[in-house]
């Protein structure tokens, strides 16, 4: 069993708590586990606020202010299988996971390219 909370190492793209365990699996039945997850952009919420963008809140890069950074899909696949060569002597296990999220975002060109010159980060 391995616990990361802080300072990960290149491998973890992400920031915060991950765990990994390794289980025993496998074993003298043959077994099969599957795990789906989607999301749908319509199943999503936003976190603007309406008087936010009344009070000239943009979004820039040409999105709509409440589709900045938003998830815009979802889909995590994982099927393991997993039983004996050999009863009592030899099993084996294998798995795949395949997952996919994709998000709205400001294109680093449109940062890059943008003049925040008089703008005030407090007013909004």
């Amino acid at each position: 069993m391995q616990i990361n909370t802080a300072a990960h190492s290149a491998k973890a793209s992400t920031p915060g708590v991950q765990s990994q365990l390794i289980s025993k699996s496998g074993g003298n039945q043959f077994r099969a586990t599957y795990f789906g997850g989607y999301s749908h952009e319509s199943w999503q919420s936003t976190n603007i606020a309406a008087d936010q963008i009344a009070r000239g809140l943009i979004g820039g890069g040409g999105l709509a202010p409440q589709d900045v950074n938003r998830l815009s899909a979802y889909q995590d696949t994982n099927v393991g299988l997993g039983g004996y060569l050999a009863k009592d002597r030899l099993w084996w296990y294998g798995s795949f996971q395949n997952s996919c999220a994709s998000t709205k975002s400001i294109p680093c060109l449109a940062l890059l390219a943008a003049d925040f010159a008089g703008s005030n980060s407090n007013s909004i």
